[in-house]
């Protein structure tokens, strides 16, 4: 049976990376399919999304690897 609450319940963070530690100014290397999945632009975009969630930006940097993989660097900053 449906019953009244005092209070709205605040929204769970249904985020799955740890965005607070990889913004916390310092440059991080991420490893497609160990620290995020999907594509690196996809998740570039989900980074620059977060970065204003948080007032700032992130600056970013794909690069291929001797072996033919690839890495995703991350750095969050403000103006």
């Amino acid at each position: 049976m449906a019953q009244r609450i005092d209070v709205f319940p605040d929204a769970r963070d249904q985020s799955v990376y740890p965005w607070d530690e990889w913004f916390d100014g310092s440059v991080w290397e991420l490893v497609p399919g160990e620290d995020f999945v999907g594509q690196p632009s996809t998740f570039r975009a989900s980074a620059i999304a977060q970065a204003a969630r948080r007032d700032g930006k992130v600056r970013t940097r794909k690069r291929a690897t001797e072996d033919g993989g690839v890495r995703l660097y991350v750095q969050f900053y403000r103006d």
